[in-house]
């Protein structure tokens, strides 16, 4: 592996979101990366499976930060990596009941889904912090009447206004322990949502450069699609994260200032 220190990468772009914004705030260099991949004219693709904004909200929040035009098509989600799965894979499958945002709805109408909250063939589910005992019972009961259990996110844990709270993750992990069944995940790190993104650009694993803050999630599944990789410190040690001489990212830089020069 090695420190990029200058010559930026040509390829299709792949760049996991939380590695250009948090907590509405652009990541150090981020915006000076994404104004270089303009200027040079190359290709990228921003991948999140953050299901509670739509990808227009989604840019707008990256506008407000300082980013410069960055469009609602440059952006592709879990709900669209696990929406274009299933219309691929499970073609006959048509009646759709969510949990979540409005975005997941939009998303599944998009689709061509039918919403049937009354027998589902298929249950997405994504972040709602209002959902009753009731409601997570009468989830449990479509699933085992047979509907696919669909995780559009991931994350165990969230934080909003600097409180930990319970994430996705740990949702559909109760979902499958009441149900029996598990999930398909098309959360951060899923090699299925990897492979939705490469069918939505239309590029081989081999042309993208995938950019990831987490060796785990971002970077080992990139790796395994043959994607050159590149993992954004962000001034935190590597050590104890996994890495060997077999598997470790092409590239290492602090911050995203260091792969645009």
């Amino acid at each position: 592996m090695k420190r990029l220190r200058y010559n930026m990468l040509k390829g299709y772009y792949f760049i996991e979101l939380d590695s250009l914004i948090r907590g509405g705030t652009a990541r150090p260099g981020a915006v000076l990366f994404l104004e270089k991949l303009q200027e040079m004219q190359m290709p990228y693709l921003i991948i999140t499976d953050q299901s509670a904004r739509t990808n227009e909200q989604i840019a707008a929040a990256m506008m407000q930060a300082g980013f410069s035009h960055v469009t609602y098509d440059q952006i592709y989600t879990g709900v669209m990596a696990a929406v274009d799965w299933m219309i691929m894979y499970s073609p006959a499958k048509n009646r759709a009941a969510y949990i979540g945002s409005p975005a997941i709805k939009a998303a599944l109408e998009k689709g061509g889904y039918i919403i049937d909250n009354r027998d589902p063939e298929l249950l997405f589910v994504g972040l709602e912090k209002n959902m009753t005992y009731r409601e997570y019972s009468e989830a449990v009961y479509h699933i085992i009447c047979g509907a696919d259990l669909i995780s559009v996110d991931n994350r165990l844990r969230v934080k909003s206004d600097g409180i930990i709270q319970i994430g996705n993750g740990a949702v559909v992990k109760m979902l499958e322990a009441a149900s029996g069944e598990t999930a398909v995940d098309f959360g951060r790190g899923s090699e299925k949502m990897m492979r939705m993104a490469l069918r939505y650009m239309q590029v081989m694993a081999h042309q993208v450069i995938m950019v990831g803050s987490d060796f785990e999630k971002d970077i080992v599944p990139a790796l395994l699609l043959n994607m050159t990789t590149v993992y954004v410190t962000g001034g935190k040690d590597i050590l104890g994260l996994g890495m060997s001489d077999q598997v470790h990212p092409d590239y290492i830089v602090e911050d995203l200032s260091g792969l645009a020069k």
